[in-house]
C-alpha cells in the first residue's frame, strides 16, 4: 500500500518487537504441528501393538480423539510403561504418582488395578485373570447371598434363627453406614442399570468380603475406602467392562484389604503394621520435622489418634470431595508401600494447619484439624513431596 504522508512513522523497535513475535509464533506453530505428528504417529503403534489387549486397545483408540498434546504425551508415556512383557513398574509409579488423567475415563480404573495387585505386571496375562477372578466372585455372589435368603425363609423367627440374625445385622449395619458416605452421597442412591441403587451394590460387595473374610469381617469405615474404588470403576467407559462393576470393585477392594488389613483388626492395633503402631510411626516422623509444632500439640493433650486415626483408616475419604480423593489416591498407590505417601500426607496436613493450631489449646485446636476444607488437594500433595525431600536429607526417609 501507499503510504499516508500525514501517518507517523513507525518506532523501528516496535517493527522489530512485532516481526520477532511472528518468527516465534510461527515456530511455536511448526512445533506443535511437529509434537503432534510424532505424537499421531506414536499412537498408531500403540493401537496396532495392544490389538490383542481390549483394555490397552480401548484406551489408544481414545487417544486418537484428545486435542492436548500434554495429556496425549502423558498418556502415551503411561502406556509405553506398560507396553512390553513385563511392566516397567517403578516408572509407572512415577507417572501415577504425579496424577492420572482423567480425559480418559478407563485409564484410572486400569491403572489402578495394576497398582493393587489384581491384574499382574504381565499384560498378556490379564484377560486370564479378570475372567478368573470375574467368576469366581460372581460365584461366591451367588452362593453367599443365597444362603443368606435361605436362612430367612427357613424360620422367620430371628431370636430362633441365630445365624440368619447375625448376618442379618451384619448386612443392615453395613447398609447404615453406606447411607452416610461422605465422600458420594448423591452418587450412593444413583440408580443401576440393574434398577437397585449403588448403595445396594456396595452394601452386597461388603457383606461378601465380611464373609468370606472372618478374620477382619466388617469394620465402620470400610464403606467410605470402597465408595472411590467403586465410583472409578462405575465411570469406566470401557464395553468390555461395563457388566463387571461389581466384581472388579469387589476384586480391588479385597487387594487393598489384603495390604492394609492390620489397622482395621483390633487386637493388632499395637502389632507392627497395627493402626496404633503405625500412628506412633507418624508422630516419631513429627518430632523430628517440626519439633515446635509436636511440642505444641504434646503440651495440650492433643494426641496423634485424635486426628492421624481418620486419616489414616479411612485415606482422607471424609475430608475431600471425590475428584480430589482419586487425585490424592493416585499419589498414594504411586508407591511401592502404600502407606509411605499416607505417612507424608498426615503430616503435611498438620503442618500446613500450623499457624492456626499454634494461637490455640486443646478444644480450639480439635475444631480446626476436624475442617480441611481449606487445603486443597495441590497444597497438600506439594506439601507431602517437601516433607519427604526434608526427611530424605535427614537420611530418615
Amino acid at each position: 500500500p501507499i503510504p499516508n504522508p500525514q501517518s507517523p512513522i513507525p518506532n523501528p523497535h516496535i517493527i522489530n518487537k512485532y516481526i520477532i513475535e511472528i518468527i516465534l509464533m510461527n515456530k511455536n506453530s511448526d512445533k506443535k504441528e511437529y509434537e503432534q505428528k510424532i505424537l499421531d504417529e506414536k499412537i498408531s503403534t500403540i493401537i496396532q501393538q495392544t490389538k490383542d489387549n481390549p483394555s490397552l486397545n480401548f484406551i489408544a483408540l481414545k487417544l486418537s480423539n484428545l486435542q492436548s498434546i500434554k495429556v496425549k504425551s502423558k498418556i502415551v508415556g503411561i502406556l509405553d510403561s506398560i507396553l512390553s512383557k513385563e511392566i516397567k513398574y517403578n516408572l509407572l509409579l512415577k507417572q501415577i504418582f504425579e496424577g492420572i488423567p482423567e480425559d480418559i475415563l478407563s485409564l484410572r480404573p486400569l491403572i489402578w488395578k495394576i497398582c493393587l495387585n489384581y491384574l499382574s505386571l504381565k499384560p498378556d496375562e490379564w484377560l486370564n485373570i479378570l475372567n478368573t477372578n470375574r467368576t469366581k466372585y460372581e460365584n461366591n455372589k451367588k452362593k453367599i447371598m443365597k444362603n443368606l435368603l435361605r436362612k430367612k425363609h427357613k424360620n422367620k423367627d430371628p431370636l430362633i434363627n441365630n445365624e440368619y440374625y447375625i448376618d442379618d445385622e451384619l448386612y443392615s449395619s453395613i447398609k447404615k453406614d453406606i447411607l452416610r458416605t461422605k465422600a458420594n452421597m448423591n452418587f450412593v442412591s444413583m440408580l443401576t442399570k440393574n434398577l437397585e441403587t449403588n448403595a445396594d451394590v456396595m452394601n452386597r460387595i461388603l457383606f461378601i468380603y465380611a464373609k468370606l473374610h472372618p478374620d477382619v469381617v466388617y469394620v465402620q469405615g470400610m464403606n467410605d475406602l470402597l465408595a472411590p474404588l467403586y465410583y472409578c470403576f462405575s465411570i469406566d467407559n470401557n464395553p468390555e467392562n461395563k457388566n463387571f462393576v461389581e466384581a472388579d470393585s469387589y476384586i480391588t477392594f479385597e487387594k487393598l484389604m489384603d495390604i492394609i488389613k492390620k489397622i482395621y483388626i483390633r487386637v493388632l492395633d499395637n502389632e507392627p503394621g497395627g493402626v496404633n503402631y503405625r500412628l506412633k510411626e507418624i508422630d516419631g516422623l513429627l518430632k523430628i520435622i517440626d519439633y515446635e509444632l509436636f511440642l505444641h500439640l504434646k503440651n495440650n493433650e492433643v494426641k496423634i489418634n485424635f486426628y492421624g486415626f481418620r486419616w489414616m483408616t479411612l485415606f482422607f475419604t471424609q475430608d475431600f470431595e471425590m475428584p480430589d480423593i482419586l487425585r490424592i489416591w493416585d499419589s498414594i498407590f504411586g508407591n511401592n508401600d502404600i502407606f509411605e505417601f499416607l505417612y507424608l500426607l498426615i503430616l503435611a496436613t498438620i503442618i500446613l494447619k500450623k499457624e492456626e493450631i499454634m494461637k490455640e489449646k486443646m478444644s480450639g485446636i480439635m475444631m480446626i484439624i476436624q475442617n480441611l476444607e481449606d487445603i486443597t488437594v495441590y497444597d497438600l500433595i506439594n506439601k507431602a513431596v517437601q516433607i519427604r525431600n526434608e526427611l530424605s536429607k535427614k537420611y530418615i526417609w
